[in-house]
């Protein structure tokens, strides 16, 4: 068989290329395939064939391709959404004081394969204050206790797509018709921010901007900053690389800078922690049209009660 150098070489020597985009990247690892000693084996041919030939990163072409779906990717996603809002109510039906965070993830877990569903990253459950608040880990036999808040962060492929999504309720106690006023007031600032933060996110807005409008949200109403960025992209993975909307940390590098484009699926997923109650978690996919972002379900405005 002939070897890549022969007609690659060909190639450069026809195309006289004054730039060529490699798939390597500092910021996005979805635009970050081609491994080290590929990459200088090309840079070596590049040199001897067009030496005037300036390498650059093919990051910008690969996540346009990735991030901004298709129609038909588009369809996936809001099947997947649909499949997670259908989830969330037979969760909701099923909840009840004593249950554990393991029985309600196992439930989770029948009910997606009744479905003939996979998870699209591990489900997360948590019950109450019990220290660290929300966060990623799995579900363990701390049961539901009245006046605990009771949070589920879950998604699902469909067709190889994701949904990523999250709701959280309160668990009433005897007498209670509903939660007390300060849950009340902390979900109801994730609510609003999430509103907020829909009503920005639009083609060629920086990511940094819309995550700054509900951290403010949070810090302005009394509670810490949460520890991460207010969304990231969804399509073929949960996290699916591109344009970030998050805060000018150094871990996301600049992808908080990039601008948003139309077509691109993000999670708006602020938090907060209630001290006592646990932890405020809404998460909604969004996507983003040249009008501005729209929900691909009906966002969690109330906060849902146990009984």
């Amino acid at each position: 068989m002939q070897d890549f150098k022969a007609p690659f070489m060909e190639y450069l020597g026809a195309a006289k290329p004054r730039k060529v985009a490699v798939n390597f990247s500092l910021n996005d690892p979805s635009a970050d395939g081609i491994p080290h000693g590929r990459f200088l084996q090309l840079e070596s041919m590049l040199r001897e064939a067009s030496p005037e030939a300036e390498i650059v990163s093919a990051e910008p072409i690969i996540q346009a391709l990735i991030t901004q779906k298709t129609p038909l990717e588009l369809a996936a996603i809001g099947e997947a959404v649909d499949h997670t809002v259908d989830l969330f109510r037979e969760i909701h039906a099923f909840l009840k004081p004593g249950l554990t965070e393991r029985h309600v993830y196992e439930f989770i877990g029948e009910r997606m394969a009744h479905r003939g569903l996979q998870p699209s990253f591990q489900t997360l459950v948590f019950a109450g204050d019990r220290g660290a608040g929300m966060g990623h880990g799995d579900a363990t036999d701390n049961d539901l206790r009245p006046g605990d808040l009771v949070h589920v962060d879950m998604g699902v492929f469909v067709r190889g797509y994701a949904s990523d999504m999250q709701r959280t309720w309160y668990v009433a106690k005897p007498g209670e018709q509903g939660a007390p006023e300060a849950a009340r007031r902390g979900f109801a600032v994730i609510a609003d921010a999430n509103e907020a933060c829909r009503k920005a996110l639009r083609p060629g807005v920086k990511g940094v901007d819309v995550d700054a409008i509900a951290r403010d949200m949070v810090t302005g109403a009394g509670f810490p900053e949460y520890p991460h960025a207010l969304g990231h992209q969804v399509g073929r993975h949960v996290h699916d690389g591109g344009a970030l909307l998050g805060p000018a940390w150094a871990r996301y590098r600049n992808t908080p800078f990039m601008p948003v484009a139309e077509n691109q699926v993000f999670t708006l997923e602020p938090s907060l922690h209630l001290p006592g109650f646990g932890a405020v978690g809404i998460e909604e996919d969004v996507v983003v049209t040249p009008e501005g972002a729209r929900f691909l379900a009906p966002p969690q405005t109330e906060l849902w009660i146990v009984k």
